[in-house]
């Protein structure tokens, strides 16, 4: 998890894997900001239970969708390549 990156620029976040050489390098993707709070509460070692319970008082949203929300963003990095590096929740 520590070999992503969550880079702000042009009024996105941008995900990338810092460590892949060249001929594996994943594009980066933007991500919106709760995508980016979720890839910073994955690297600060937060486990499924507290990033949905931390995006619930962020947000403003209930339990329900908050966790709704972390497994469409998950579902939707893993097709593009990060799943191994994300799995780990």
């Amino acid at each position: 998890m520590n070999n992503l990156e969550i880079v702000e620029a042009a009024g996105k976040y941008w995900l990338y894997d810092k460590e892949k050489g060249p001929k594996e390098l994943l594009r980066p993707i933007p991500v919106n900001g709760m995508g980016a709070d979720i890839i910073n509460m994955i690297k600060n070692n937060r486990n499924k239970e507290e990033i949905i319970r931390e995006l619930c008082e962020q947000y403003g949203i209930d339990a329900e969708c908050a966790q709704e929300d972390v497994e469409t963003f998950l579902d939707a990095i893993d097709k593009v390549g990060y799943h191994s590096e994300l799995s780990e929740i």
